[in-house]
């Protein structure tokens, strides 16, 4: 999301309207962090996760729609096709979560 962020928000694209919208994703990413800590958590507790799957879930619904129709669409415009590519290598390298939930 940084990447995304510096190029909606760079002087190059100063009128952006998505730009508007990273605000309101990234704040999103502070409420929904904990709140896959929190399911990640209780699976390894082995304690019931459908409240906070619920939560989860209720939260990535707008978000994920906003996210995918307003920022990335706006990222997919304003890169050449080398720069998409080089931002998927990117991503595929990363290793989110990588704890994983193995015992």
């Amino acid at each position: 999301m940084e990447a995304s962020t510096k190029l909606l928000l760079s002087e190059d694209h100063p009128k952006e309207p998505a730009s508007e919208e990273v605000f309101t994703v990234q704040e999103e990413h502070q409420i929904i962090i904990p709140l896959l800590m929190a399911v990640e958590s209780q699976l390894k507790q082995g304690v019931d996760t459908t409240a906070s799957e619920r939560s989860l879930f209720e939260e990535l619904h707008e978000h994920n729609a906003r996210e995918e129709m307003r920022v990335h669409a706006a990222v997919d415009r304003l890169l050449s096709e080398p720069e998409k590519q080089a931002v998927a290598e990117t991503l595929k390298s990363l290793r989110l979560f990588a704890s994983g939930l193995q015992g």
